[in-house]
C-alpha cells in the first residue's frame, strides 16, 4: 500500500502497489501521480554474520532464571473443586429425597474431585 498526500489540500491518500506511477484523484478534485514504490527500509538490527572463530557464550552471559511463583497447590482451583463436589452431593441427596437418582450429580462430584486432585499435582 502506497501512502501519500494530496498536493492541493494535504489529505492523506492510499493507493495499491500496482497503481504506482498512475494518476489518482483526491476528494478535492485534484489529480496527481501516485508516487513510485519506495525501497523497503533496511532492518533496524542487522546482525553480524556468525564466524566459526567467535567464542562460545559462557553461562555468565545469561541472566538467572526467576523461580516460578507457585509454591504449592492452587487454592482457587481447590475451592472450585470443593464447590463442585458439594454441589454434586446436594444434587444427589435432593434427587434421592424425591425418589430419583441422578447420574449427573455423580459426574459433577467426580469432576470436582479431579479438580482438587489436579490442584495438588501442579506442585
Amino acid at each position: 500500500m502506497i501512502v501519500f498526500q494530496c498536493e492541493e489540500c494535504g489529505t492523506q491518500l492510499q493507493a495499491l502497489d500496482e497503481n504506482a506511477g498512475k494518476k489518482a484523484r483526491c476528494q478535492c478534485g485534484a489529480v496527481m501521480p501516485v508516487p513510485p514504490l519506495s525501497s523497503p527500509s533496511p532492518a533496524a538490527f542487522d546482525p553480524a554474520p556468525y564466524q566459526p572463530s567467535d567464542p562460545l557464550p559462557t553461562l555468565d552471559e545469561y541472566p538467572p532464571v526467576a523461580p516460578s511463583g507457585s509454591s504449592g497447590p492452587s487454592v482457587g482451583s481447590m475451592m472450585w473443586g470443593f464447590c463442585l463436589m458439594a454441589g454434586g452431593v446436594l444434587w444427589f441427596v435432593a434427587s434421592l429425597a424425591n425418589g430419583r437418582t441422578s447420574a449427573s450429580a455423580i459426574v459433577l462430584f467426580i469432576i470436582g474431585l479431579f479438580r482438587v486432585i489436579g490442584a495438588f499435582n501442579k506442585e
